[in-house]
């Protein structure tokens, strides 16, 4: 860069010198004159970041990190719509999108105070209304579907999507901060919890993101937490839960088990943990094991004292399911890292 800068320097002064020696000193660049480096060329330049290098490095010093968040996720949802909308363009943007996303969420863990300035900006409702765009469609296909075949797709389930995928990267990060979860919370363009629950059927992965994110607004810091519990009561989120925690059901049997509970009264109830785990990979057992941990955090938090505490404490009161893992230290099975 510094050579191909200098070469062109040299350029510029050799044009000066011939237009002074025509006695003509009124010199100017041409209009609209660039100086365009071969190495960046392509690159995704916002905010006065090259987006490429500042993921190589993102604890680099950004000299003005609001005037990068909002460019950066401004740029974001640009590309997110281009993306959505197809065409030959489609797949370029895409790439943005995944870029601009990583990029985002990097620049947010460096700089946590920046998710109540994206969200006051409004970027927390435009983001949640797309990701309930994107999956409109898993929603109707489950409502036309009768109980068994639903039981089916859950064992089956949706292929990931990456647009949606990249804004629930986003959201997740955004929840971190208070502020930013009671915007959620309060966002017009989509309910949070309806919407985030339908994200679960894109598979282990984005159901442990949208878990995480929903302890995460749910904190007791969160002043708006009552309207999500009144979505996830809504939703039947306690029940999609203590399913997933379930070992007697064919999910619970495939994935297995954190707890290790049988009756006390009796002692012959079949102990979860206890099913076999044929043909689920050492990584699927781990994600599981994250999801179920994940789950119990969300139901524990969801009973915490407001205003449906009552009848979320009502459901899991009457779920044997509950009654097995709400006295479990369920982080001792975590695997290692997670």
């Amino acid at each position: 860069m510094a050579s191909q800068a200098a070469a062109e320097v040299a350029q510029l002064a050799a044009a000066i010198r011939r237009q002074h020696a025509a006695h003509s000193f009124d010199w100017a660049p041409p209009a609209g004159y660039q100086l365009q480096y071969d190495s960046l060329r392509g690159e995704v330049y916002v905010g006065g970041v090259y987006v490429r290098l500042f993921l190589k490095n993102p604890k680099y010093a950004v000299r003005d990190p609001v005037k990068f968040a909002e460019a950066v996720v401004e740029r974001y949802l640009q590309e997110l719509l281009a993306a959505a909308a197809g065409g030959d363009a489609a797949a370029a943007s895409l790439d943005r999108c995944l870029l601009l996303s990583a990029a985002a969420v990097a620049l947010l863990q460096g700089h946590g105070l920046l998710a109540d300035h994206v969200a006051q900006l409004g970027y927390s409702g435009r983001l949640l209304a797309l990701l309930a765009g994107r999956t409109a469609g898993i929603k109707a296909a489950q409502q036309q579907q009768g109980q068994q075949q639903q039981q089916q797709q859950q064992q089956q389930r949706e292929a990931p999507d990456e647009l949606g995928g990249s804004i629930l990267r986003l959201l997740h990060q955004l929840a971190s901060s208070p502020g930013a979860s009671e915007a959620l919370a309060v966002a017009v363009g989509a309910p949070l919890v309806p919407t985030l629950v339908t994200a679960m059927a894109w598979g282990h992965g984005a159901s442990i993101l949208v878990l995480e994110t929903l302890k995460r607004a749910l904190g007791l810091g969160n002043r708006q937490r009552d309207l999500l519990v009144g979505q996830a009561v809504q939703a039947g989120l306690v029940q999609k839960l203590l399913a997933m925690l379930d070992w007697r059901s064919s999910r619970g049997s495939s994935s297995g088990s954190a707890a290790g509970a049988a009756d006390s009264s009796t002692g012959q109830q079949e102990a979860p943990g206890s099913s076999g785990t044929a043909g689920v990979t050492q990584a699927q057992e781990q994600e599981q094991a994250v999801e179920r941990t994940l789950a119990v955090d969300v139901l524990r938090l969801l009973s915490e004292d407001g205003a449906y505490a009552a009848q979320v404490i009502a459901l899991l009161g009457a779920s044997p399911v509950w009654a097995a893992y709400r006295d479990q230290q369920h982080d001792m099975f975590l695997p290692s890292g997670a």
